[in-house]
């Protein structure tokens, strides 16, 4: 399929444009966008494609499922740059009632690094109380570990934004979608939403599954994989039982399928307008990688000052290298840091001190500090977790030419 390209990319990054509509042809791209943001300025700002029946324009935001994620650890880690949160107090001392179930001692820091064993709720979750916030956050607080706290990693899948986003709400007052709006969405102009308003609708494009692709296999002298972002979030175990090629365990089926959440789900009003911070974030390519370049450039974004460069390095601070116990089998070994994935061992791009979030069909917001740009890219059409190669391709000639300017 050839697909019209609209936007801009500055001189010398030309080959970002190419890839981005080899996307389409080879990729299976749908509709989609891609952006990258260095010191303030746009070097890529592209999109192309359908969102649903019209076509994908500057303004479309898509659900962008676990990308999500990296929206609410950095509301976090602003209140822990202002004073406010400290990564080894114990959660309970900000939320009291966290305390139940032996959880008294789980740490901030073990929160937002998926080591405090709560991968899931540990009864089922009925559709009528999908958007229950309290109650759902309530369910967490009296939910015991699934395993030791800190002994090891193991993938929030559904729960990490409920845990972290509950955690800012005690601490500033203010719920998780209203704290990320005005103290993120608003300050930098970015279209990133967690609850989009009802008028703003009619921008959202459905998500659907990937047609097909026709690339070949992946350049492993070039490029290395990307488990450890397409493996981020999985929409349900159904969809990934049927042709996943990787045997889904116990730990991995519990934190995936509570709730069940369909595609039918994910392009209703009611997801759209709700809160579910581990998954319903909507957004644009362009928003990600505003949120992203400013955390790469330490906190600021033209005149605006989020938070010090300190913040972008507690962002990295790696925690222990091992095998995820909930999505092991799919990303193998992976390096949290504080909310975000460590580009190490496996990744994108040269550098292992870069970090990122992603979500399941291939959205991802990517930060490098040392080359000082973000990276966001934002689609409808869902890849597999284990051979889409479309954001990293796109990150891959991002560095080319970097390399070549």
């Amino acid at each position: 399929m050839s697909e019209e390209i609209s936007g801009s990319v500055v001189e010398g990054f030309e080959k970002v444009r190419q890839v981005f509509a080899d996307n389409f042809s080879k990729g299976g791209d749908v509709g989609a966008s891609v952006a990258v943001v260095q010191d303030g300025e746009y070097l890529v700002d592209l999109w192309g494609g359908w969102a649903g029946t019209r076509p994908w324009q500057a303004d479309t935001i898509v659900n962008v499922w676990s990308t999500t994620k990296g929206f609410v650890s950095l509301c976090a880690h602003i209140l822990i740059d202002r004073g406010q949160l400290e990564l080894d107090k114990p959660v309970a001392d900000y939320w009291p009632e966290f305390a139940q179930a032996g959880k008294a001692k789980i740490t901030v820091r073990q929160l937002l690094s998926h080591r405090a064993g709560l991968m899931a709720w540990d009864e089922p979750i009925p559709p009528e109380d999908m958007f229950n916030w309290e109650k759902l956050c309530s369910m967490l607080a009296a939910t015991e570990p699934f395993w030791e706290p800190n002994t090891a990693s193991g993938y929030h899948a559904r729960t990490f934004g409920h845990l972290v986003g509950k955690l800012v709400q005690c601490v500033d007052g203010r719920p998780i979608s209203r704290f990320l709006h005005e103290e993120v969405a608003e300050p930098l102009n970015a279209d990133i939403f967690v609850g989009v308003p009802s008028e703003l609708e009619h921008r959202i494009a459905d998500l659907c599954e990937i047609p097909g692709s026709q690339w070949d296999a992946p350049d492993t002298d070039n490029e290395t994989n990307t488990d450890g972002v397409s493996a981020q979030d999985m929409s349900s175990t159904t969809e990934f039982s049927n042709n996943s090629g990787f045997e889904l365990t116990e730990r991995m089926i519990k934190a995936f399928s509570v709730p069940e959440i369909s595609l039918s789900i994910v392009n209703s009003s009611q997801w759209r307008s709700g809160v579910f911070p581990s998954s319903n974030g909507h957004a644009s390519a362009r928003g990600i990688a505003t949120i992203y370049g400013t955390i790469a450039s330490g906190g600021t974004y033209g005149d605006v000052r989020l938070f010090s460069p300190a913040a972008t390095e507690r962002m990295r601070e790696a925690q222990p290298t091992a095998r995820d116990i909930v999505i092991g089998a799919v990303a193998g070994e992976t390096t949290w840091g504080m909310g975000f994935m460590l580009n190490n061992p496996a990744g994108y791009g040269p550098n292992p001190r870069a970090f990122h979030h992603g979500g399941i069909g291939g959205s991802l917001g990517f930060c490098d500090p040392e080359a000082n740009f973000g990276f966001g890219y934002a689609m409808c059409a869902m890849g597999s977790p284990l051979d889409d190669r479309r954001a990293a391709r796109l990150l891959f000639s991002v560095y080319e030419c970097m390399r070549n300017k």
